[in-house]
């Protein structure tokens, strides 16, 4: 990968980085196209093999943002600005046009679901241990009682919550989200 800058002034073009892969042309094109993304700090970001670097244009120095091997889950921003990591340890929310993290919190009791992006607000859902049903293979089935948006801030823009239904999981069209809600009754579940 070759970073340049271009001078709009005196229509020059000005080799300023390059970052050397063993893959493909075509698997790095791919890569970049999951995740490419300057923002105000003087950072670029982008995704090559298995990793989010950041090339910084102040120093020239290329460090290992996150490791794709550290995320059971990611999630970037329809414009690359945010980026949501799912971790063993937790759910981070990176705001690359300021380069902020914070961690999201569910509570003792429960854990983040994340569901993906509007924009880049982040939709996930809270889901308590006690909306956990037990699968036959085993696992858990983990329900949701509550939904949230929220922005790159951390403020909590919309907040769905349903008493009587639980939500197993939603699609993101557009702007629109659409819920799947379904009922526990007795320890099994029926739709809503």
């Amino acid at each position: 990968i070759v970073l340049y800058f271009y001078n709009g002034q005196t229509k020059l073009v000005e080799e300023i980085g390059f970052c050397e892969s063993s893959r493909s042309a075509s698997y790095v094109m791919a890569e970049i196209e999951k995740l490419s993304f300057m923002g105000r700090t003087e950072q670029i970001y982008f995704c090559m093999e298995g990793n989010i670097w950041c090339y910084d244009l102040t120093d020239g120095k290329l460090t290992t943002k996150i490791s794709w091997q550290e995320a059971e889950q990611m999630f970037v921003s329809g414009d690359h600005s945010c980026i949501v990591i799912k971790k063993k340890d937790g759910v981070y929310f990176l705001n690359l046009e300021d380069n902020t993290s914070l961690q999201l919190e569910a509570g003792e009791s429960g854990e983040i679901v994340p569901q993906g992006f509007i924009g880049n607000d982040f939709v996930y859902g809270i889901s308590a241990r006690e909306d956990w049903i037990l699968q036959s293979d085993g696992s858990y089935a983990r329900y949701m009682k509550e939904l949230c948006i929220q922005n790159a801030e951390g403020e909590i823009k919309k907040q769905y919550r349903d008493e009587e239904t639980l939500i197993a999981g939603c699609s993101i069209l557009g702007n629109q989200i659409v819920l799947d809600r379904v009922k526990a009754v007795n320890g099994s579940i029926q739709e809503a």
